[in-house]
């Protein structure tokens, strides 16, 4: 093998592990926000449990957040409606029936999101084993033709 073809080849290498690296930080950071979606995703299905929870009921007692993990028991007095995040800050009373459809909807959009994300990862874990086999296979050649790991880089 010539040095012409070690170079290259140790090249190759370079930027074969290189690009791993980067797909590395990249499903790292896709899997950072898998976490916040799923995270999401259950605040919703809690959302949707009290709204079952509230449908139909009479005078209720509840415990109401007030921060600091501290919270205020209330009597919920007209649970007929709820306040609902309606975009860009603005909450607007909202009927049980119908906040349960928008809160399963936006469920529904973070489910086909976390579907999105999780096979975006699956792809770049497939690219990744990809690009680990060609490295070793370079890294093999490099051994046998005598370019060592001292010489390689």
């Amino acid at each position: 093998m010539t040095a012409d073809e070690r170079t290259a080849m140790s090249r190759d290498l370079e930027i074969g592990l290189a690009q791993m690296e980067q797909i590395k930080g990249q499903m790292e950071a896709l899997r950072g926000q898998l976490a916040s979606l799923q995270s999401i995703l259950m605040d919703y299905t809690n959302s949707l449990d009290v709204i079952a929870e509230m449908d139909g009921s009479e005078e209720t007692d509840v415990l109401m957040p007030i921060g600091g993990s501290a919270f205020l028991k209330v009597k919920v007095v007209d649970n007929s409606k709820c306040l609902v995040d309606r975009g860009a800050g603005v909450f607007m009373d909202t009927d049980l029936s119908e906040a349960k459809e928008l809160v399963q909807q936006r469920m529904g959009s973070i489910r086909n999101g976390i579907g999105n994300i999780e096979n975006t990862i699956n792809e770049m874990m497939r690219s990744y084993d990809e690009m680990s086999k060609k490295a070793e296979e370079l890294y093999a050649k490099q051994m046998t033709a005598g370019a060592g790991p001292d010489q390689t880089f």
